[in-house]
């Protein structure tokens, strides 16, 4: 019964990793083929390329992290329940809010050539 139970679990391994590869190859594959098509177009292909992410990702996680400690600072005290992981949330939230405002402003003065 344990040998069933080996081999039941080498298959899943098996399958489970061959999947991953599977989705990541034709991912890969796919965007590939794109890309050389927008090449033979004459267009460039790093309009797909995702600017500024690491400051969005870096703003939100400040956020939060800033948040859970001032709700952690405050305590129980005003409201009866913890408030640090909702202060978090919340701000984390908020700074998506600035992040859309700063990538805009910026947008529109590169468009405007300033």
């Amino acid at each position: 019964m344990e040998l069933f139970n080996s081999f039941t679990l080498l298959i899943v391994a098996v399958l489970f990793f061959g999947t991953i590869f599977g989705i990541a190859y034709l991912y890969f594959t796919a965007r590939t083929r794109e890309r050389l098509a927008l090449i033979d177009k004459g267009l460039d292909p790093n309009t797909f390329h995702v600017r500024r992410r690491t400051l969005k990702i870096g703003m939100v996680v400040t956020a939060v992290v800033t948040g859970t400690l001032i709700g952690d600072w405050i305590g129980r005290e005003p409201f009866g329940y913890p408030i640090g992981v909702p202060l978090g949330v919340l701000l984390g939230g908020l700074s998506l809010v600035v992040y859309y405002f700063v990538i805009n402003r910026q947008i529109d003065k590169r468009e405007t050539g300033e």
